[in-house]
């Protein structure tokens, strides 16, 4: 099972729109395993915000298989409603 530790807490901030990083920020994580000598199950995530639209937010979660890859392996849209 893969789980994303940092979705709660940008989900969370969301309630709190004046806070949030300006429309069109993007954040690169590189993936990591708890498990000595096992690969990640890919290697990058990234992270959009926005567009805000009356107090709520779209943002987009992109997996990369390796960090130069430019076509991601699956993308996540949300949208929050505040």
């Amino acid at each position: 099972m893969i789980s994303f530790g940092f979705m709660p807490i940008i989900l969370f901030a969301a309630n709190d729109l004046p806070n949030l990083p300006d429309s069109g920020t993007h954040g690169h994580y590189s993936v990591l395993t708890c498990k000595v000598n096992t690969p990640p199950p890919f290697q990058a995530v990234d992270f959009v915000y926005g567009p805000y639209e009356n107090g709520s937010i779209w943002w987009q979660l992109e997996a990369k298989a390796s960090e130069d890859d430019e076509s991601p392996l699956f993308t996540f849209e949300g949208f929050n409603v505040v």
